[in-house]
């Protein structure tokens, strides 16, 4: 039965006195004489683990496990009988065989516990640098509005001292025509000034006239 992290959780174990009996009437089987050098060569192909399919024996979704039922009746021994030499090497290597591949479960399953306690760290870290670079947003969004509001002041300051550098344009040039007029008026003093220095000259010229007659 799989569980959360897509391993096993179940799985058959031969019982254990039996599995050392099988285990050592294989030995004996083996060390009584009976020469079988190459035990292996002799189990029929439609029994042999290498013609196993792995696709389905492995790790997979869905997968089963090599599954021995206890309940059924162990394979019949013999005394030193090549039959049950053959059995017990059989059954010993589906044993290995199943344990192998539930080792490589609990392995897959621990490889899959770190690969997901990796994920959440780095979606952790993902989540912390989402936050980071939420504020940094609303700072950035806060200052780009102050510098707007400090852009449209300083506009607003230019456009009046614009405005107050025009009006004082204006006001230097009715100054400057008031200038004008007073110089015109001076030049126009100017020669009332030289008509009346005429004039007195004119006037000393008849009062001394006038004196000399009276002295004659």
């Amino acid at each position: 039965m799989a569980n959360d992290s897509g391993g096993y959780e179940e799985h058959w174990q031969w019982p254990e006195d039996q599995r050392t009996q099988l285990v050592r009437d294989r030995d004996s089987a083996l060390t009584a004489g009976n020469n079988y050098p190459n035990v292996s060569d002799s189990i029929p192909q439609s029994i042999a683990m290498d013609n196993i399919s792995n696709s389905e024996d492995e790790v997979g979704e869905g997968a089963q496990l090599v599954r021995l039922d206890s309940a059924a009746p162990p394979p019949p021994r013999g005394d030193n009988s090549a039959e049950t030499a053959l059995d017990m090497v059989t059954i010993t290597r589906l044993i290995n065989r199943a344990e192998t591949l539930l080792g490589n479960v609990q392995n897959l399953n621990a490889w899959n516990a770190g690969i997901d306690a990796q994920v959440e760290a780095f979606q952790e870290r993902t989540r912390a640098a989402d936050a980071e670079l939420a504020t940094i947003n609303t700072r950035f969004d806060a200052s780009v509005a102050d510098a707007l509001t400090l852009y449209s002041h300083l506009k607003e300051s230019i456009q009046e001292l614009k405005e107050k550098a025009d009006q004082e344009d204006v006001a230097i040039a009715a100054l400057e025509e008031q200038l004008q007029e007073l110089h015109s008026k001076l030049d126009g003093m100017d020669d009332i000034a030289d008509q009346l220095q005429s004039l007195a000259a004119e006037v000393e010229l008849r009062m001394a006239a006038v004196v000399l007659r009276a002295i004659e």
